[in-house]
């Protein structure tokens, strides 16, 4: 299958990384766009290498030319000074507009606008500076959402969706008790269409209820809808997918009732909290190891070689050479967060390095198994 259809099938069946997919390729070809008409004549190749040497991405700050027939998608700040009869703010729900996600607090840089901003500083505390900013990024979100709603000269639409993870947001209310209009009979279905939140899976749901139904006109409808979906490449639609459909592999027993089970102290504390969970890891299900885990599979072995009588910088250096050959499996990042999450273990090495000799005990054992019935 063409990755263009591929990508296509999967942004309809609801796919986020698909739609960022699509999206990518599309500021790829307006960078691309830019840098021919900014140097023409220079390769492909060029392009390719001056976009992974740049720290920031390019932009164009040549003016785009305005047409009058067609539907702007701007960002709110684009937006500023301009009006149109009919304008449409979507997406205002919780954790998107607001967003009040904090800014700049890896550096601290929030602090310093707040004491720029209100003149008084030095002996505020931590969780004050937290609450200055919180209230100012609110404000200034409010200020937005202003100016994207008089943008408009005759018609305003103001968007929110109410499902399983997102409801409307304060701002969203707030436009709705100012118009008297009952935000939750909006959610429960006030119209005669009832509930319009749909989803793939939901649709796929409804679909399969009125197929089952006694009414044998909206069964036959049903099933044509779930037919058409399902060759259209919706996952959700694929019968062979759905729960209950496929037959049981087995019906024995997990265990005979005299074999001996293996368990580790690990999984005896899993079995005690979720027989079900530890009983499918026992037959495979189970996740790849998490980047602490190899972290602290990598430092378990690291520290056996104390055993040898190996001194802390051949483990350091032990340890930073397993560490190169670790980092396309580790989720740590690159540049500066890599160092320091390096920095961290080769921290770790050196404590039990120092316990172990201040301690003044003698090592008998590292990592020693044993068994118990």
């Amino acid at each position: 299958m063409p990755l263009s259809t591929r990508w296509q099938s999967d942004a309809i069946a609801g796919d986020e990384n698909a739609d960022r997919d699509l999206d990518g390729v599309l500021t790829l070809f307006e960078a691309a766009a830019r840098y021919a008409d900014q140097r023409p004549g220079n390769t492909g190749d060029a392009f390719i290498r001056q976009l992974s040497h740049e720290s920031i991405a390019s932009d164009t700050i040549a003016a785009k030319a305005q047409r009058p027939d067609v539907v702007s998608i701007l960002t709110t700040h684009a937006a500023k000074g301009r009006e149109w009869d009919a304008v449409a703010v979507v997406g205002v729900e919780e954790g998107i507009w607001p967003n009040l996600t904090p800014r700049g607090s890896l550096l601290g840089t929030e602090r310093l606008v707040e004491s720029v901003r209100e003149g008084t500083a030095v002996n505020r505390t931590s969780r004050e500076f937290q609450l200055a900013a919180f209230s100012a990024l609110k404000d200034d979100e409010r200020r937005l959402f202003y100016n994207a709603i008089t943008r408009t000269r005759k018609s305003l639409i103001i968007t929110a969706v109410s499902g399983e993870e997102s409801r409307p947001s304060q701002f969203f209310n707030e436009v709705a008790e100012f118009l008297s209009i009952d935000v939750d009979s909006l959610i429960q279905g006030g119209t005669s269409r009832g509930n319009t939140y749909v989803t793939p899976l939901n649709l796929i749901a409804s679909l399969r209820q009125e197929a089952e139904s006694q009414d044998s006109q909206n069964s036959t409808t049903a099933l044509a809808l779930l037919a058409s979906l399902n060759r259209a490449g919706i996952p959700a639609a694929n019968p062979h997918s759905w729960y209950g459909v496929a037959e049981l592999s087995t019906n024995k027993s997990l265990f005979d009732q005299n074999e001996k089970i293996r368990i580790s102290p690990s999984s005896l504390n899993t079995l005690q909290k979720c027989p079900l969970k530890w009983a499918l890891e026992y037959s495979g299900g189970r996740d790849n190891d998490s980047s602490a885990q190899i972290v602290g599979t990598t430092l378990h072995a690291v520290a056996a070689r104390l055993k040898e009588g190996v001194d802390l910088a051949t483990l350091k250096s032990e340890l930073k050479d397993l560490w190169q050959k670790l980092e396309n499996q580790l989720d740590i990042g690159t540049g500066w967060s890599a160092r320091a999450e390096l920095n961290r273990a080769l921290e770790m090495v050196e404590k039990v390095v120092n316990y172990q000799e201040r301690s003044g005990r003698t090592l008998l054992g590292v990592e020693e198994k044993f068994t118990i019935t």
